[in-house]
């Protein structure tokens, strides 16, 4: 792993951070700077736009699509709800933005197969997120816990190679 990808992992935990403490304190403004100024950087320092911009559009649909039927069907709700209840909160799709622009540098980390360890990393992964941000207050998962974890890592394992997929079928990634 070099440097710039080092920085890029590590820039994005940092938003992660901003989102979910923005929230956290009731305001999706922290996360969506954060998170603004993220992909801006991304798009400055990749050497294609094209790289990072269809991952992070795509990421972001997917982000809103997920998120506004989690909360729909009950199983999270969120800290920040801005701009409106019904629909994912603007600083969850911020965050999910960001995240897109880190997949070409994500899949490329992942070497053979990257498909399959997109799905083990994001049933893995995606419900200790959220479980991290629901301790930090960003976000409520329902009772019992297992129930909107399990939903969680469904839909991780399904998004996330998707992404990769999506990425690597537009020659945005090796």
């Amino acid at each position: 792993m070099n440097r710039r990808q080092v920085a890029e992992l590590a820039g994005f935990q940092i938003v992660w951070l901003g989102c979910a403490l923005g929230a956290a304190y009731g305001s999706s403004a922290p996360g969506i700077i954060a998170a603004g100024m993220f992909v801006s950087a991304q798009l400055w320092l990749q050497g294609s736009r094209r790289a990072v911009i269809g991952p992070a559009l795509a990421s972001g649909v997917a982000g809103l699509v997920a998120e506004t039927a989690a909360n729909a069907a009950g199983l999270l709700s969120y800290s920040a709800h801005w701009p409106y209840d019904g629909l994912a909160p603007a600083w969850m799709v911020a965050l999910w933005l960001a995240f897109g622009s880190t997949i070409p540098t994500t899949a490329a980390l992942l070497g053979k197969r990257p498909i399959i360890k997109a799905a083990v990393l994001g049933a893995l992964f995606g419900p200790l997120a959220y479980a991290a941000g629901a301790r930090l207050g960003a976000l409520q998962m329902t009772e019992p816990v297992w129930i909107p974890a399990a939903a969680i890592a469904c839909t991780w394992a399904l998004v996330f190679p998707a992404l990769v997929a999506f990425a690597q079928s537009a020659g945005r990634i090796d």
